[in-house]
C-alpha cells in the first residue's frame, strides 16, 4: 500500500495480503479468470462532458504524489483546470469539502504527527484543528457545517471523534474496546453516521450523531470499508474484498442489497459520490498506476479521469460557479422560452413589452405589481447547475424597437426559481431620442440569483413604464431573433472563472 494511505488502510493490512493471494490462486483457476474477464468493466471512452456538466459535478479534491510528494489538488470532472492547493514537504492527504465547497479538511504531518488541517477552497489559510500528539485523519464534514468527524488514535487504538470548526470539543463517538473504527462518514440529514469497524474482520456499522446505537451492515466474511453515502441517504457506497480483491460496491443504507459495480483484478477503491449523485468516483490500481476513475451507480461508464499517483477522491457539493447564458427564443407558444443555444434564432419574431402608462417614475411599485405576468420567460430542464456570490449580477440585453416616441422610459425586471426564490431591480431605465434601423440595445443589470439546478425552472419577467399618456404610441417591441446578431437578446447571470 502506499504510504498516504496508511492509515485508512492500515486495519485491513492482513485481509488485504490474504485476499491477494487468494487473488493469485484465482488468476491460476482458468474458469474463475475466465468468469472475471468476461464481466470486467473496462474504461470506456464515453462521450466528452459538456461545459455544463462539468459545472454542474462540480469541482474534484484529490490527493496526489504526481510532483513527487503527496499534496492535495484539485481539477475539474474531466480532469482539466489540475490546480495545486497545499505545497509543504510534509504528506497532506485525505481531503474532504465543507458541504458549501468554500472549506477543505485534510490530514497533514507538517506538525510531526498526522493532524486535521482546514483551509479554503484556493489553498489559502491552512490551519491545524485537532493538533494531538496522537494520530489523526481521514476528516469529513457534518452536512450542518459546524463539526468534523475523524479518526483518532490518541486513546485505546483507532476510534471515530468529532471536533467543532475551530478544533474544539474533541470528543469520542464511538467506544467497543477490542474493536477498530475508522474511516467514518455521515448521512445527508445528518442523524447517522457509517463507519468501518474492525474485529477479526472489517465491516460497516452505522450509529446515530450522538454515538449511541450501533447497527452492523454488513456482516460478511470478507472485508467491508470507506462507506460513502448517497446524496439522497438511500444508497452507501464501499470498497470490499468479499469477491477476492477490493471492488467497488453499492447496498442500501439499510445495508441490504450489496450489488458490485466493479470488476476488476486491480484494487479499487474509497467510493465518493457526485453531487447529484449521478456518478460515484473512486481510486483504483489499475492501468499500472494509481488514478481516480468514475462509474455509473449502476456500474456502466467506467472512465479514467487521471493517473499520475492519485487518491483519495471527492466531490464538491456544489457546482462550479461560473456564467450562464440564455438566450431569448423565438417562438413564444413554447414554454421554454429561454434556451443555452442561439442556433435557430434566425427567424424573426417581435412581441409587445407590457408597459405602464403615468407612473411616476420613481414609483417602481407600480411596475413591480405587474412583474410575472404577460411577459415572463422560462428556462426550466437545461441540466445545468451553478452558484453565484451576493456581489455577481445577471445582465439582461433586450433589442427594442418602435412604435417609439421621444420619450424616458423605466423598468423593472425580475428572476425567479421554482416560483420560490425571487430577486429583482427596478431602474431609471433609457431614454429614446431616434428610431435607430434595427432599434435599441437596452441592458438592465439584475442581482443574480443564489443558485440554479439541472431540474429547476428559472423564470425573466420585465415590465416598463413611462410618464407618458396611455393614448400615445409609444410600446417598444421585443425582438427575438433576426437575420443579425444586433437582434438577438439575452440573459448573463454570473460571470466566467
Amino acid at each position: 500500500m502506499a504510504e498516504q494511505n496508511s492509515g485508512r488502510r492500515r486495519a485491513a493490512g492482513l485481509p488485504l495480503v490474504i485476499g491477494v493471494l487468494v487473488l493469485l490462486v484465482a488468476a491460476a483457476a482458468v474458469g474463475a479468470f475466465a468468469f472475471f474477464n468476461s464481466r470486467s468493466t473496462t474504461v470506456a471512452d464515453p462521450d466528452p462532458l459538456s461545459d455544463i456538466q462539468v459545472r454542474s459535478l462540480g469541482l474534484i479534491v484529490f490527493s496526489s504524489n504526481r510532483d513527487g510528494n503527496n499534496e492535495i489538488y484539485v481539477m475539474d470532472a474531466n480532469g482539466s483546470k489540475l490546480a495545486r492547493l497545499t505545497n509543504h514537504l510534509a504528506s497532506d492527504t485525505f481531503p474532504s469539502w465543507s458541504p458549501d465547497g468554500g472549506e477543505i479538511v485534510f490530514t497533514s504531518d507538517r506538525d510531526g504527527n498526522e493532524d486535521i488541517f482546514i483551509m479554503d477552497f484556493d489553498g489559502s489559510n491552512q490551519v491545524n484543528l485537532s493538533n494531538d500528539p496522537g494520530r489523526d485523519y481521514d476528516p469529513v464534514w457534518s452536512p450542518g457545517s459546524n463539526q468534523v468527524l475523524f479518526t483518532s488514535e490518541r486513546e485505546t487504538g483507532r476510534e471515530v471523534f468529532v471536533m467543532n470548526l475551530d478544533g474544539s470539543g474533541q470528543d469520542r463517538l464511538s467506544n467497543n474496546a477490542g474493536r477498530q473504527n475508522s474511516t467514518a462518514a455521515w448521512s445527508p440529514n445528518g442523524e447517522k453516521i457509517a463507519f468501518t469497524s474492525y474485529q477479526a474482520d472489517l465491516n460497516i456499522s452505522t450509529i446515530n450523531a450522538n454515538g449511541s446505537v450501533e447497527i452492523v451492515l454488513t456482516d460478511d466474511p470478507a472485508d467491508d470499508a470507506s462507506p460513502a453515502w448517497s446524496p439522497d441517504g438511500t444508497k452507501i457506497a464501499f470498497h470490499s474484498w468479499r469477491d477476492g480483491n477490493p471492488e467497488i460496491y453499492v447496498m442500501n443504507s439499510d445495508g441490504t442489497v450489496p450489488v458490485r459495480l466493479t470488476f476488476d483484478s486491480a484494487a479499487d477503491f474509497e467510493p465518493s459520490w457526485s453531487r447529484d449523485g449521478s456518478k460515484i468516483i473512486f481510486e483504483s490500481q489499475r492501468d499500472g498506476e494509481r488514478g481516480i476513475y468514475t462509474i455509473n451507480p449502476d456500474g456502466t461508464g467506467l472512465t479514467r479521469i487521471s493517473q499520475q499517483g492519485d487518491s483519495s477522491p471527492a466531490w464538491s457539493p456544489v457546482p462550479i460557479p461560473g456564467k450562464l447564458t440564455l438566450y431569448l427564443v423565438s417562438s413564444l407558444s413554447d414554454p421554454q422560452s429561454l434556451s443555452v443555444s442561439a442556433v435557430g434564432l434566425g427567424k424573426l419574431s417581435i412581441v409587445p413589452v407590457p408597459l405602464v402608462h403615468e407612473a411616476p417614475q420613481a414609483a417602481h411599485d407600480a411596475l413591480l405589481k405587474n412583474l410575472w405576468g404577460s411577459l415572463s420567460l422560462v428556462f426550466a430542464g437545461s441540466g445545468f447547475a451553478g452558484v453565484w456570490s451576493d456581489n455577481d449580477n445577471a445582465h439582461l440585453v433586450l433589442q427594442l424597437n418602435g412604435p417609439l416616441t421621444n420619450a424616458d422610459y423605466f423598468h423593472c425586471a425580475g428572476l425567479r426559481i421554482n416560483n420560490v426564490e425571487k430577486t429583482n431591480s427596478c431602474g431609471s431605465g433609457f431614454h429614446f431620442s431616434e428610431f435607430v434601423t434595427g432599434g435599441y440595445t437596452v441592458a438592465i443589470d439584475i442581482p443574480a440569483i443564489k443558485s440554479i439546478e439541472p431540474s429547476d425552472r428559472l423564470e425573466l419577467s420585465l415590465v416598463l413604464g413611462t410618464t407618458l399618456p396611455k393614448g400615445e404610441k409609444v410600446v417598444p417591441n421585443l425582438v427575438f431573433g433576426g437575420d443579425t446578431a444586433l437582434k438577438i437578446s439575452y440573459l448573463e447571470i454570473g460571470s466566467d472563472r
